[in-house]
C-alpha cells in the first residue's frame, strides 16, 4: 500500500508499505479522507513530536483526523462491519489502509451517508473544540478570546 512516510523535518517521502496485518478484534479501514493537524505541520516543519505518528521500519506514519471504510475486521467485532463508513480514534492515517487495534475499535464510530468523508475527518479537531469549551466552563455574558482560527478555534466559535 502507498503511505507518507515521515523521515525527519522536512522529509516526507510516498512509499509502498506494507499493509496492516490483524490480529483478534482489530479492524482495518481503508483511508478516503484525511486532515493535516498542526501538530502534523509542526512535525514536519519542525521535527516537534517526534514520537508523532504510527512507526514502521524506517520512520513514521503521520495523520489522525480521517474517515473511510472497514475493509477487513479480525474475527467477530461488536456493531462492525466490511463497508461501514467511520471514523476513529488512531496514528498513521496519511497511508491507503489503517489498522485500528481491538482495544480502540469501542471509538470508531460510523458515518452517516449525508456526511461526506472530508467532513467526517473533521470528527476529531471539532471533538477537541468541544472538550476545550468543557474545560472553560463559558457563561452566559462572559467574554472569550479564542486564540486561533484554524479549525479547533472555528470550532470552539461555534
Amino acid at each position: 500500500m502507498k503511505a507518507a512516510v515521515f523521515y525527519g523535518p522536512r522529509d516526507i517521502r510516498v512509499e509502498e508499505v506494507e499493509r496492516p496485518k490483524l490480529e483478534a478484534g482489530d479492524v482495518l479501514i481503508r483511508v478516503r479522507a484525511c486532515g493535516i493537524c498542526g501538530s502534523d505541520l509542526h512535525t514536519y516543519k519542525l521535527g516537534l513530536f517526534p514520537d508523532l505518528g504510527m512507526p514502521i521500519d524506517s520512520g513514521r506514519i503521520l495523520g489522525h483526523e480521517f474517515s473511510g471504510d472497514v475493509a477487513e475486521v479480525g474475527g467477530q467485532v461488536e456493531g462492525l462491519k466490511v463497508g461501514d463508513r467511520v471514523t476513529a480514534i488512531s496514528m498513521g492515517a496519511e497511508a491507503e489502509y489503517l489498522r485500528i487495534a481491538s482495544f480502540m475499535t469501542p471509538v470508531v464510530f460510523h458515518v452517516p451517508p449525508e456526511v461526506s468523508y472530508e467532513e467526517a475527518a473533521t470528527n476529531e479537531p471539532l471533538a477537541t473544540s468541544l472538550h476545550a469549551v468543557g474545560l472553560a466552563s463559558p457563561a452566559d455574558g462572559e467574554t472569550i478570546v479564542i486564540l486561533g482560527a484554524g479549525v479547533i478555534g472555528l470550532g470552539v466559535l461555534q
